[in-house]
């Protein structure tokens, strides 16, 4: 329903007790939201909207919103097998099925086989990555052992 500044009263500023979405922040009468790309959606009282890029000159709060998605924690599992499982933070993308870390100063991207938002998740998925290395290994081992050592006569 239009509200007398030509908007939808059912934009949260309407309503205080409007639960919002995680990656969501209200800033006066604009409602923010921002997205798993760092685009930053601006939804006005008046209904009209603007989509931009974030950046840190936005208001306090959504600054504050930023660094709390790119801090979400998680278990990484891709190197349970040389370094065991560890625990990251980062911003989830893709609809949970990756998450964008920091590690050692730069950015690393997980996998959905490689992370996991509980232990017990990455727990199972370390194992699955231990059963696919040992197949591996065997598959190696068998190689190896059906390998026949030639003599190059041609060499000497």
């Amino acid at each position: 329903m239009p509200n007398m500044f030509g908007g939808d009263q059912s934009h949260p500023a309407y309503d205080p007790r409007t639960k919002l979405a995680d990656n969501q922040v209200m800033v006066g009468n604009d409602l923010y939201t921002i997205d798993e790309d760092d685009w930053v959606n601006i939804e006005h009282v008046d209904g009209t909207s603007e989509r931009v890029h974030f950046s840190w000159s936005m208001p306090e709060e959504v600054r504050q919103l930023h660094v709390v998605l790119d801090n979400h924690p998680a278990w990484c599992a891709k190197y349970a097998l040389t370094q065991g499982i560890f625990k990251i933070a980062g911003r989830i993308r893709q609809g949970g099925k990756r998450i964008m870390a920091k590690m050692a100063g730069h950015y690393q991207s997980f996998g959905e086989k490689e992370f996991d938002l509980t232990l017990e998740g990455a727990k199972v998925k370390a194992e699955a990555l231990r059963k696919k290395k040992l197949a591996s290994l065997k598959k190696q081992l068998s190689r190896i052992e059906k390998l026949e050592i030639k003599v190059n006569d041609e060499q000497a």
